[in-house]
């Protein structure tokens, strides 16, 4: 029995890890589609770490705009100067972990790139490798 499936999608997915899992296929074939199958839950690995970070990013912007919002009240008080010097030194630390995540989510998606292509290089090569 032949079967045809999208193993990009959620569905096709779902049929090839039965496969991988089940004794029925064995050989290089199942091999291949072992390595798509772990290849795939990498790249939703680092789809999570993404979000995250972007929800991370999120918060420090939120904290940011809290902060600004105190500076510019505590500049119409006269004897709020080490209060001030202490929230505007939090806003750098906070500017600065922003920076970071940043920096983190463009590598992130540069991995997340490599792997996609690995993988549909990995798909093209089943179809092309199989009669």
């Amino acid at each position: 029995m032949f079967r045809t499936t999208d193993i990009r999608t959620p569905e096709g997915l779902e049929l090839v890890r039965a496969f991988v899992s089940s004794e029925a296929g064995h050989g290089p074939l199942k091999e291949k589609v072992a390595e798509l199958v772990k290849l795939h839950g990498a790249m939703a690995k680092i789809e999570q770490e993404i979000q995250t970070a972007h929800e991370q990013m999120q918060e420090y912007r939120l904290r940011m705009d809290e902060l600004h919002a105190q500076l510019v009240t505590l500049k119409a008080v006269r004897t709020a100067g080490p209060l001030m010097q202490n929230l505007e030194k939090k806003m750098a630390e906070i500017s600065d972990r922003l920076s970071k995540a940043t920096l983190e989510v463009v590598s992130l998606k540069e991995r997340l790139m490599i792997a996609r292509v690995h993988f549909q290089e990995g798909v093209a090569e089943l179809t092309l490798g199989q009669p």
